[in-house]
């Protein structure tokens, strides 16, 4: 059953045209934390959250539910890796809901991987093994293991989905005091083997970092790393002499093309594939280190023949940083997590970011120096930038907002975004009710040091940016009021005007659908 409500918020510059449609509550025991949304193709809704278990060392468990289009839970599969075992990604295909796990087999020094796979109709899973490594050959594959915090539906870390579901590639990193090599498995849709690869790069292993790993729609893996120089750091120039190398594989060729960031600091680059049939690699350059960001670089690359078509650094604008700093500053941004990438149909680009960091708070007691650590999450200002099909800056708008929780998957932080046809960037997120416009037509959710953002005190907003970068905002609920609070970081396009949110608070949980 589908509640709908008639949601009038109070006017906030010009009105953003969206209803809010609730479903029933259902009951469910258990501090589950929302991990992702999936649609099928019959419209049925699919999540995946997880909880940790044990008071020693606790594990995550999995709780994987299947509802229909109207929301109705049609059934569950929890799921609780055995020892030395882990779940590594999931989604859903046109006929099959499947996830990886990997298996550490101490015993023999092996790492397995496994395809645990069933129909969409009933949670019924089938466990096929896909391959085993030697540890002491792949060390890397361990390190690049994903963490329950990453897990998406786009397959980060060392697997990656095409984007119409036909390819699944692992990237397993072996070692090699001489060389950095590579194992590349590829799979298709009904998740059999097509090819395998082995290739290696001229470049010492521990020389080489590993950025990103893609599939495209023709089956052709892109490996994206950068390469440092050998020798030690003496100087500044030392320090930034190094280069990005983008690698394309497929059954019968491997090539590669460097990428210079010239005098520039470039701490990291994502991968994509453009509306126009080119290879994106987009991030923040700085020019005083690798964590510091002055502007955006990009880099357009032919697929076919890996030559460089477009290549740009582009500094911040001055209403960018009049949007952060109050006014324009020579200053450069730390911190910076691209998230979402977005591309017309001309090429031209608009991206998300956001700061994130990680801070660790020691506590001290006792005579002796005893104490206590925690780890807090930290998510503050939100970025939203666009570029012309070269990757040249055409603006960027600062959010300042400050969030922080010591649970990385705190309803409550973070957010999603989206793009329509027209170009205009909906933001979706929790923040402190008391925000607005600040002097210089700057956006603002207002927050105190030691005031943190909580169901009584915070709100749910869709944040619009139009072609121009003129911003306009909406409150969706008040969470004080709501039944469930709306996790606005996971969310699940239905069609072009419809999105999905999941809600929960304590054991109620509810499906939200906002439509424009």
């Amino acid at each position: 059953m589908v509640v709908l409500l008639n949601f009038n918020s109070t006017a906030q510059k010009n009105e953003i045209p969206v209803k809010v449609e609730r479903s029933a509550i259902f009951k469910d025991k258990g501090n589950w934390s929302i991990q992702s949304i999936l649609e099928s193709e019959d419209k049925s809704i699919f999540t995946i959250r997880t909880q940790l278990s044990g008071l020693i060392s606790p594990k995550p468990v999995y709780l994987f539910n299947k509802f229909d289009k109207e929301y109705n839970k049609i059934r569950s599969y929890k799921y609780k890796p055995k020892k030395h075992h882990s779940l590594e990604a999931a989604t859903v295909t046109a006929d099959s809901f499947y996830f990886i796990e990997y298996k550490k087999d101490k015993k023999n020094k092996k790492i397995i991987a496994y395809i645990n796979v069933t129909s969409l109709d009933e949670f019924k899973f089938e466990k096929k093994e896909i391959f085993s490594l030697d540890v002491a050959k792949f060390p890397g594959f361990l390190s690049s293991f994903f963490s329950g915090t990453k897990m998406d539906a786009n397959l980060n870390g060392n697997l990656s989905l095409s984007d119409n579901g036909n390819y699944l590639v692992f990237n397993i990193d072996s070692y090699s005091k001489q060389q950095e090599q590579h194992s590349i498995i590829v799979l298709d849709k009904h998740l059999n083997e097509l090819w395998r690869k082995d290739f290696k790069l001229d470049i010492k292993d521990n020389r080489f970092e590993l950025e990103d790993i893609k599939v495209s729609n023709e089956g052709d893996v892109f490996v994206l790393g950068k390469a440092h120089p050998e020798g030690k750091v003496k100087t500044a120039k030392d320090k930034r002499n190094y280069h990005y190398q983008l690698i394309k594989i497929n059954a019968k060729t491997t090539k590669s093309i460097d990428l210079s960031v010239e005098d520039h600091f470039v701490g990291s680059l994502n991968l994509t594939f453009t509306n126009t049939n080119k290879i994106g690699c987009l991030g923040f350059y700085s020019d005083r280190s690798d964590f510091r960001y002055k502007g955006i670089s990009s880099f357009f690359i032919n697929p076919d023949n890996l030559q460089i078509e477009s290549k740009n650094f582009s500094p911040f604008t001055n209403q960018f940083l009049a949007d952060k700093y109050g006014k324009v500053k020579k200053k450069e941004l730390h911190n910076v997590v691209l998230r979402d990438v977005y591309y017309s149909d001309n090429g031209e680009v608009t991206f998300t970011a956001e700061e994130f960091y990680v801070t660790v708070v020691y506590s001290s007691f006792g005579p002796y120096g005893a104490g206590t650590s925690r780890t807090i999450y930290n998510f503050d200002d939100i970025m939203v930038i666009k570029t012309d099909n070269l990757g040249t800056l055409k603006w960027a708008r600062n959010i300042n907002k400050r969030q922080s929780s010591g649970e990385f998957s705190d309803s409550l932080l973070s957010f999603s975004s989206i793009i329509n046809d027209s170009g205009e960037v909906f933001l979706f997120l929790n923040a402190h009710k008391n925000m607005g416009e600040i002097a210089g037509n700057r956006l603002k959710f207002r927050q105190g040091w030691l005031s943190g953002v909580t169901k009584k005190n915070s709100n749910m907003y869709v944040v619009k940016f139009d072609e121009k970068g003129d911003w306009n905002f909406k409150t969706i609920q008040e969470n004080k009021k709501a039944t469930t609070v709306i996790n606005s970081r996971f969310m699940q396009v239905l069609d072009d005007t419809k999105l999905v949110f999941y809600g929960s608070h304590k054991n109620n949980k509810q499906f939200i659908t906002l439509t424009f």
